[in-house]
């Protein structure tokens, strides 16, 4: 028999990559703390400004196939190392902005360079690392990371912002965003054979090609794509990108209308994100002993009811509490969006599936901050953007509940 790794490796890979997503997302969620000093400073509209995220969404999201497929052939260190940089030097340059389309070119297309390294690499490469546990470790990494991010870096934002304006704030950020995505980047690995263990750490007196080959019942992007579930997915993906990027870049814009302070704001915000790491594992969790069709669907629901009860919410015990249930769904979605895809395709070629699948929240990121802005320069609330978000949110709670596997196609 084989003995069992003293350390094994794939915990490791988990640390590295809940850093890189924390920093990472930690960093875009922050984006919304900037979004009224900018505002204050350069005179343009929500919709205007709104537009560069729109931007760097959609080109993320594109970005983001490719990693995936580059993923899969030279392996995450490499891929991470190379572009993940682009994202604090996007920063640094967004911090010298004085025209729109300084904005659109360095947070639009630079920003989203760095940022299209993270959700395929690391979800693939958890993946590939753990069988049993992986939705445990998925929700570690994704929503642990992306929301402890979230609750760092939020108030963080704000309170650099009121000490030293948003141009230093954002020079300091930048800075912490390229030294530490580097440097986290050199620990990762793309399988479990290139340390020399297995899956979870077992021990398995196996070879290692048959442990880490694709299984039979893997798609390829091809096969995954000519199914209806792959889009059905990848609608669930637009989904929750719609409500989360929405949420994100005018929650705190929301709070600050409503007469609170910019640190009020970054505060609730916070609160979203901060709870959306223990929502998001504690789902992952539910996923491994319920299956992820009711966590997924359930996460939906939540989601969507409280963004209704956002439309009402004038005080700041509504808005925390709005914060905290809302996190909950959101931390769910983001974790068992990545297990479900993984269990209906296969590994075979996760980085790939995933990086496409992700597109679709690319898509949704994109329109839901900018149609949520263009509602508010048309009717001087957010209430119909509310309204919006919330109706995305029940789209993707109804697709979730009717989720079938796909049947692979034989020839």
């Amino acid at each position: 028999m084989t003995k069992r790794p003293a350390i094994f490796y794939g915990y490791i890979i988990v640390l590295a990559a809940f850093g890189i997503y924390g920093i990472s997302f930690g960093i875009i969620a922050s984006f919304g703390v900037f979004f009224k000093p900018m505002l204050a400073e350069l005179g343009w509209t929500r919709t205007l400004t709104a537009g560069a995220y729109t931007m760097y969404s959609l080109l993320s999201g594109v970005l983001t196939i490719l990693m995936g497929r580059l993923t899969d052939r030279f392996g995450p260190r490499r891929v991470i190392m190379t572009f993940g940089p682009f994202l604090g030097l996007g920063l640094l340059l967004v911090s010298q902005v004085h025209s729109p389309w300084q904005l659109y070119l360095f947070q639009g297309v630079v920003v989203a360079i760095g940022v299209s390294t993270v959700i395929a690499p690391v979800t693939a490469t958890i993946a590939r690392w753990f069988i049993k546990r992986r939705g445990l470790m998925l929700s570690i990494v994704t929503a642990g990371g992306a929301g402890l991010g979230g609750l760092v870096m939020s108030p963080v934002a704000g309170w650099l912002i009121d000490s030293y304006g948003w141009r230093q704030a954002y020079i300091i950020v930048g800075l912490v965003g390229l030294v530490l995505v580097t440097g986290l980047a050199f620990l990762m690995r793309r399988t479990p054979g290139e340390a020399g263990q297995f899956p979870d750490g077992i021990a398995a007196p196996v070879e290692f090609k048959e442990v880490e080959s694709p299984s039979r019942d893997s798609f390829s992007l091809g096969e995954a794509i000519r199914s209806r579930q792959f889009w059905a997915v990848w609608t669930i993906f637009f989904c929750y990108g719609f409500i989360r990027s929405g949420v994100f870049l005018h929650l705190v814009a929301n709070v600050t209308d409503l007469g609170f302070s910019l640190a009020a704001g970054a505060a609730v915000l916070a609160v979203t994100t901060g709870v959306s790491s223990v929502g998001g594992v504690a789902v992952g969790r539910l996923a491994d002993m319920a299956g992820n069709k009711l966590a997924l669907s359930g996460s939906f629901l939540i989601a969507a009811v409280m963004l209704l009860v956002a439309i009402w919410a004038k005080d700041l015990s509504l808005l925390y509490l709005f914060a905290v249930v809302f996190g909950l769904g959101r931390g769910g979605i983001e974790v068992t969006r990545f297990t479900m895809a993984s269990e209906m395709f296969g590994l075979g070629a996760a980085g790939a599936i995933l990086g496409a699948a992700s597109f679709g929240a690319a898509v949704g990121s994109a329109f839901g901050p900018l149609l949520a802005g263009k509602i508010f320069d048309v009717t001087a609330s957010y209430q119909f953007a509310f309204l919006l978000l919330a109706a995305v949110g029940l789209i993707g709670f109804g697709l979730a509940a009717c989720l079938a596997p796909p049947r692979k196609m034989t020839t």
